[in-house]
């Protein structure tokens, strides 16, 4: 599967949790950290514990999984590295 495809295939993991304001960031030129970066908001830290089950869950499928997590026990924001592909959630208003 290409970045592009998982970068994809993770952001309508998130459309089915009902996520919002959705990005799939092309990183390629600009950094050699990551391809692409997915970024998404929810209404509450329920939301974004859900939205990061599914992606996980759902790449699962695939024999897919993410190389590290961050943010999972507080659910402020969660942070699911692909290697290739980072992921990002977090509740509208968590940003300082």
């Amino acid at each position: 599967m290409t970045s592009r495809n998982l970068g994809k295939k993770i952001a309508g993991f998130a459309f089915s949790k009902k996520a919002f304001d959705v990005q799939l960031l092309d990183l390629r030129k600009v950094t050699d950290v990551a391809d692409f970066f997915v970024i998404c908001s929810a209404d509450s830290d329920t939301q974004v514990k859900a939205i990061a089950d599914a992606v996980v869950d759902g790449l699962a499928g695939a024999d897919v999984h993410p190389w590290h997590r961050e943010g999972v026990s507080q659910r402020q924001w969660i942070l699911l590295d692909f290697i290739d592909v980072e992921s990002g959630k977090e509740p509208t208003g968590a940003s300082a």
